[in-house]
């Protein structure tokens, strides 16, 4: 899989401009320059031509203002995590220290996820949603595993506190502000203060492109973007070399560390890899890292394809691990190879079967966390509301229901429950953005992906299966022809075949053997 036409266009407009701006180290905290098409709307807006101008004086004033704000913010966020953490008296687990490993001779294995706080705080538990049985299965073989928590989803105060306090119980683990040094603190502060210096000069050397180009587009998408938060990145890149530091440490007949870590190719994972191979400048030990890229994308995120340019500069993983055979790249000098679909085990004991009388109960409204990829599906399908089939409707949990209300009809049921047990009581799935789509073909409702004449549409389904499995749609009165179409397909004799062979190329299961080898922790 690559990006094609415009979109492949954009991407190695990208990929040039970061060849060069990637060897500057403030650089690597700029968000747009990831390829994640939510930052300035970049992607969207060169595929449609949108009209491009030039930002004002008082528009610059307003994006400073937000840079101080965002900045200060995050920094203060840190700070209380640091402060919680020494209240909760949570101390690095015994694993990472050196005299410990000399004894027990286990190998680390670090696992680099999120933890999404008001969850943890909500639940009052701790549960793995990135790379669940990782842990599980690096122990029975041997490894020390050690959890490397994100902080991720709220800045509130007391949900910190609540998710801290959980996750210091849950078992060995270490977050960002363990590893940050007394020193990186002022090193935060003075990157606050050089990167809007460093991405000046980078807007200032696009200038000489022409409008309509894609480096014009994304010079447009960095000026727009200026007033984000650019000390995530610069965090993660000091914690990384303080971590590669504190692994180099580590005796060498220890048979070393690695390290396992949630990918999708933005900036928390290039300032990651940067970090490590400073460290590794530094000691001569390398430590060797494994990319999960174990997730259902489209190929219009463009940051999820591999840029060799990137990979020169040492921001790409040892080896990436890909959910299926069609999410291996086409082109690539990189390592990639198919791994277990850790999050996706249930969808190996639980695919529906059925005939096309399946198709009477309700339709499932499924909306993502983009918001235009949310107001899209809502507009077309509210129509349906008056039709004879129940429609229900399922948020993401990212999302607020009531942020989109204009959208809804009056009295919309509102589907609670777990998503497996959503798309198991319906008859079909209308949707777009979002992978769970390709969960809901697998576990056999036939799903109607929602297309954007003209436009940009995030389809997460692949061509393989389109019309037998699944269908586009584009107005309300398209959904009752392409369930016809997709009810007559299922009666058929090749229907079971062909939804097994969807499923093959998109997942891979998650036996422990799988785990173990695919991780190299055997």
């Amino acid at each position: 899989m690559r990006p094609a036409g415009k979109a492949g266009e954009l991407f190695r407009a990208f990929s040039r401009i970061n060849a060069s701006a990637f060897q500057d180290d403030r650089l690597l905290s700029c968000p747009t320059l990831s390829k994640a098409p939510n930052y300035g709307n970049v992607l969207r807006r060169f595929l449609t031509g949108a009209p491009q101008g030039q930002a004002g004086r008082g528009f610059l004033l307003r994006a400073a203002a937000r840079y101080a704000a965002a900045n200060v913010l995050h920094l203060g966020f840190m700070l209380l995590a640091r402060l919680f953490i020494a209240v909760l008296r949570w101390k690095a687990p015994a694993s990472l220290g050196a005299e410990s490993l000399r004894r027990s001779g286990a190998p680390l294995a670090v696992i680099d996820t999120f933890a999404v706080l008001p969850k943890i705080a909500k639940d009052g538990a701790y549960t793995e949603l990135y790379l669940p049985g990782l842990a599980e299965e690096a122990r029975r073989a041997g490894h020390a595993p050690v959890m490397l928590y994100r902080l991720y989803g709220s800045r509130n105060p007391l949900t910190l506190w609540k998710a801290l306090s959980v996750l210091k119980n849950a078992g060995d683990g270490i977050t960002e502000a363990h590893l940050l040094a007394a020193g990186d603190w002022a090193r935060l502060f003075a990157h606050t203060v050089l990167y809007p210096v460093a991405l000046w000069r980078l807007v200032r050397s696009l200038t000489h492109f022409a409008s309509g180009t894609p480096e014009s587009y994304i010079r447009e998408a960095l000026v727009h973007t200026a007033g984000q938060c650019a000390l995530l990145g610069e965090s993660r890149r000091l914690a990384a070399f303080r971590l590669g530091m504190w692994l180099s440490a580590l005796p060498r007949d220890a048979r070393g560390a690695r390290l396992f870590s949630w990918y999708e190719n933005q900036t928390l994972n290039k300032a990651l890899q940067r970090g490590l191979a400073q460290a590794e400048d530094r000691t001569g030990r390398h430590v060797p890292v494994a990319g999960a890229q174990l997730f259902i994308w489209p190929d219009t995120l463009l940051n999820n394809h591999p840029d060799d340019a990137e990979a020169a500069l040492g921001l790409a993983p040892d080896i990436v691990l890909v959910n299926g055979p069609f999410f291996l790249p086409e082109e690539s000098k990189r390592n990639y190879a198919v791994g277990p679909s850790l999050r996706y085990a249930d969808l190996f004991s639980r695919m529906r079967r059925g005939d096309a009388s399946a198709l009477d109960g309700p339709l499932l409204v499924l909306l993502s966390y983009h918001p235009d990829e949310v107001r899209k599906v809502l507009e077309l399908a509210l129509p349906l509301a008056g039709e004879a089939r129940e429609v229900v409707y399922k948020f993401h949990p990212a999302t607020r229901p009531e942020d989109f209300a204009a959208w809804l009809p009056s009295g919309a049921k509102l589907a609670g429950g777990s998503l497996a047990a959503c798309i198991e009581s319906c008859g079909a799935v209308l949707g777009s953005g979002s992978g769970s789509l390709a969960e809901a073909a697998v576990l056999g409702a036939p799903v109607l992906q929602v297309e954007e004449p003209g436009g940009l549409s995030l389809n997460y389904l692949p061509e393989f299966g389109e019309n037998e499995i699944w269908a586009r749609v584009s107005r309300a009165a398209d959904v009752t022809k392409a369930l016809d179409r997709l009810g007559a397909f299922r009666s058929g004799p090749e229907y079971e075949a062909r939804l097994e062979a969807f499923r093959s190329l998109l997942f891979t299961e998650p036996t422990p053997e799988r785990i173990r080898g695919d991780f190299g922790l055997e």
